[in-house]
């Protein structure tokens, strides 16, 4: 049992030790349009150790034990401490601001697993397990959540930062790629309609012609698109249409046709961006916001550097040539079913993208608070953000996510139910547990032949008896994922 549960503990110890602070110090600075001169920047964060507020003495814990949660039917969790850095108006300085440090913030709790380096039952003898009341035997790997055991089941995704040839349904050859990152996670996808290329992001209130988009990113001549995407004579016989579509397009208000340089292609990407949530209080230049919408959203997992586009367009070409290459070749196009396009996501993976959500949610509503109240013309006191730092909503959030099994994640597009089931150990059969640990949830259609020998699935009965994947742990595991982006070797 604990060679089944050690690659789920690994996980989560990494998302607690480093996955954590990536994230935070990748979304660690909040401004606000009210009042430039003001910011609120977390400087670090930590996991504490498992304990329980007293109710008798506020801002007073004492530690606690999963075995004692388990009894009063409470959640095994530690605070969430960040240092933070903000301004805020001096007491009669006439405007001046001051600049105040904060550290050992808590902002919420965080659901500890059992057996994680940072559960109270790490490296405790069996001797200490039995004084605590848990048994020696545990291998942990999962959490009490409301008084209830809770596991977080394998998640079988396909694989991120990679270009997925598929048909879409009119059977037209498409490119998709989901970028993941620290700072953003979204899906760019290159689709063919009326023989010509589009670029689709939801960033965009309609498809952007693919020229359009390279001419916006730096590729000024027809000749040198072409080149880009293949210099054979079938690559140019499918771009002339898109070619002659950039030509003939509204370029601006004005009514002038024809899009020809990077300047143009900006300002007509820019008339195509979804207006944020909030709405700009500032004015913005369309062109400005086009530039920064290409270089920071879509294909984000290939950098910019200095607002130098060509390795974006050189990939963006690539994504262009491997559909027409599938247009003749259908050989080409990927097949979702094949083991090798996809990933398998533990406990500490699903955790950190649950707690990305979670975490620029909190940050959007510090951001509104802090906008609603700076844009008055009159404060009668003077605006301190900590006293407006939402404390539970993290909490909630994360608690209900796991009690629940429902991962509804709309930043991010994402809604998965069934993540966590119930692991029940005094009623459930050694095989039963074993079954829960190693079993995985996937978006599979069918059972492909790349997955003879990595499966089996002995101990699924009734109706989806067969249809559950359980992996065959004998082998060990390793996390290829890399957080930096995509980078050309030196």
């Amino acid at each position: 049992m604990r060679g089944l549960t050690k690659q789920q503990i690994d996980s989560f110890n990494y998302f607690l030790n480093v996955d954590i602070k990536t994230i935070v110090m990748a979304n660690s600075r909040i401004t606000c349009d009210a009042d430039p001169a003001w910011y609120l920047e977390y400087k670090d964060i930590r996991i504490g150790k498992p304990d329980v507020d007293l109710p008798e003495a506020a801002g007073v814990s004492e530690p606690i034990t999963p075995q004692q949660c388990r009894l009063r039917d409470m959640t095994y969790s530690a605070q969430i401490f960040v240092d933070i850095e903000y301004t805020r108006d001096k007491p009669n300085g006439n405007g001046q601001k001051e600049r105040v440090f904060k550290p050992n913030h808590c902002i919420g709790r965080m659901p500890i697993m059992l057996r994680c380096s940072h559960c109270e039952l790490y490296g405790k003898t069996d001797a200490e397990m039995a004084t605590m009341g848990e048994c020696p035997i545990d291998s942990g790997g999962y959490f009490v959540v409301r008084g209830t055991e809770k596991v977080i089941l394998i998640q079988e995704q396909l694989s991120k930062n990679r270009i997925i040839i598929e048909k879409d349904n009119k059977g037209n050859a498409s490119a998709s790629v989901t970028s993941s990152t620290a700072r953003s996670k979204t899906k760019t996808n290159i689709i063919l309609k009326n023989g010509k290329f589009h670029l689709k992001h939801n960033s965009f209130t309609d498809g952007i012609p693919i020229v359009i988009v390279l001419k916006a990113l730096g590729i000024s001549s027809d000749q040198e698109v072409v080149q880009l995407v293949g210099s054979e004579p079938q690559f140019a016989d499918e771009l002339a249409a898109s070619l002659e579509e950039a030509g003939s397009v509204v370029a601006n208000t004005g009514g002038q046709r024809g899009v020809y340089t990077q300047t143009q292609a900006l300002e007509y990407i820019g008339t195509k961006i979804k207006p944020t949530k909030f709405g700009r209080r500032t004015a913005y230049n369309k062109a400005d916001e086009a530039r920064e919408k290409l270089a920071t959203v879509v294909v984000s997992h290939v950098p910019v550097v200095r607002y130098d586009f060509r390795p974006k367009a050189i990939y963006v070409a690539l994504m262009v040539r491997r559909i027409i290459q599938a247009m003749y070749d259908e050989t080409v196009i990927d097949d979702k079913d094949y083991y090798g396009n996809k990933r398998l996501e533990l406990a500490g993976q699903t955790m950190s993208l649950l707690f990305e959500d979670v975490f620029k949610g909190h940050n959007s509503e510090v951001q509104k608070t802090a906008q609603k109240l700076l844009e008055k013309p009159s404060r009668t006191s003077v605006f301190d953000v900590i006293r407006y730092l939402p404390a539970n909503r993290i909490t909630t959030l994360l608690y209900n996510s796991i009690s629940t099994g429902n991962w509804n994640l709309r930043r991010f597009g994402m809604e998965r139910q069934g993540v966590t089931q119930v692991l029940t150990v005094l009623v459930m059969t050694f095989a039963s547990v074993l079954g829960l640990f190693a079993s995985m949830l996937g978006l599979f259609a069918s059972l492909f032949a790349s997955v003879l020998g990595l499966f089996w699935s002995p101990l699924t009965t009734g109706w989806h008896a067969g249809a559950v994947k359980v992996v065959f742990h004998r082998w060990p595991w390793y996390d290829y994922s890399c957080p930096e982006p995509v980078r050309e070797d030196p």
